[in-house]
């Protein structure tokens, strides 16, 4: 039952990444395909390979980043943080004495030189009892990943990873170079999908479809 229940818990966990992916995948065919192989006109031919290389340019410095951040794995608290089964015993054995257990742990910090700053509420030393260590500063447990890692920030299911200390450069170029990206097809696109929407169904005349009959210029439209 656990074996099915972690299949299932895995394909959801890859759900939003493949949203991400899919609209990717579907941005490059509207970009290329449609806007410019079928709708940039064919006498400009230089706009049209400037406008590919540039989106190319772009897409793949966006995908290299959403690679990194989603690839690159979680860092775990070092080895010495961790406390060995006696250890884990011996503090079970002080009992629920808060006073006592921080002294236990205390020197434990001391003995093996752990840089170990920040307490717990009561002043107490943070453990984490899934992992059974001593959480180093700003370190948290991820109840997705399953485990401590160093410098947590949160859980991002669009990369289907941890932003902490192993990735967190590449989750802010993810997040910038895809804005860089959106804003790049965004401006480029603008111009025809105006003139898409404003030239959707052409007015009709005698004398046949007339797709500027309204079209009053755009000083006279601010009279």
């Amino acid at each position: 039952m656990n074996k099915i229940f972690q299949i299932c818990f895995t394909v959801c966990k890859a759900i939003p990444l493949l949203v991400i992916l899919s609209i990717i995948g579907w941005s490059y065919y509207a970009y290329i395909i449609v806007m410019c192989i079928e709708t940039v006109p064919a006498s400009s031919t230089g706009g049209k390979v400037l406008l590919i290389v540039f989106y190319h340019l772009f897409l793949v410095i966006f995908l290299w980043s959403y690679a990194q951040a989603s690839l690159t794995w979680p860092i775990r608290p070092p080895r010495q943080f961790e406390l060995s089964p006696s250890e884990w015993a011996s503090l079970e054995e002080v009992g629920s004495s808060r006073q006592r257990k921080t002294e236990y742990l205390l020197g434990l910090v001391r003995q093996r030189g752990l840089p170990v700053y920040t307490r717990a509420n009561g002043n107490g030393i943070r453990i984490c009892e899934d992992c059974r260590l001593i959480k180093p500063d700003r370190a948290h447990h991820c109840s997705t990943c399953g485990c401590c890692l160093l410098k947590m920030d949160h859980h991002c299911p669009w990369v289907n990873n941890c932003v902490g200390f192993h990735n967190y450069k590449f989750f802010v170029q993810f997040l910038m170079y895809g804005s860089l990206y959106c804003f790049y097809v965004g401006c480029t696109t603008a111009k025809y999908f105006v003139k898409f929407w404003t030239s959707f169904r052409a007015p009709m005349f005698e004398f046949g479809p007339d797709k500027r009959a309204y079209h009053a210029g755009l000083k006279n439209n601010f009279k």
